[in-house]
């Protein structure tokens, strides 16, 4: 996995905990999604005298035919003091990112035929509920 998995750090010393912690994050995708590529950059270009560091996560990830972005650059949130939680936000965007895209492709191959209702409303929430 690590070749297919870069990760950065930017205005911070690199740590393996938190190099730990992106491999969990990544994991915990590619039990619903196929990753090929991931690049993470942990940046903390924010310092603040109030605060410490806030930490922005930007990650780049490769699937099958497609190529998805995440910014999370939390200059104004307090809780991104920790990398941990700012790795956490960035990796549930990813994810929801992930699931919508699922979502639309379940729904243009059921509308082509290719899959059956069944299989279409295990991928995809009914229109009218929101998908959690």
């Amino acid at each position: 996995m690590e070749s297919r998995v870069q990760v950065s750090f930017q205005g911070i010393e690199p740590s393996d905990f938190v190099r730990a912690a992106v491999f969990e994050h990544v994991e915990r995708v590619e039990r619903h999604h196929r990753l090929q590529r991931c690049r993470i950059v942990i940046a903390a270009p924010h310092h603040h005298s109030r605060h410490g560091n806030l930490y922005s996560v930007r990650i780049e990830a490769v699937v099958p035919g497609a190529e998805l972005f995440v910014n999370r650059d939390h200059h104004d949130e307090q809780a991104h003091e920790d990398a941990y939680v700012a790795l956490r936000d960035a990796f549930d965007a990813l994810e929801r990112q992930l699931e919508r895209r699922a979502e639309r492709q379940a729904r243009h191959r059921h509308e082509r035929g290719e899959i059956s209702e069944e299989d279409f409303e295990r991928v995809a929430p009914p229109e009218d509920e929101p998908a959690s």
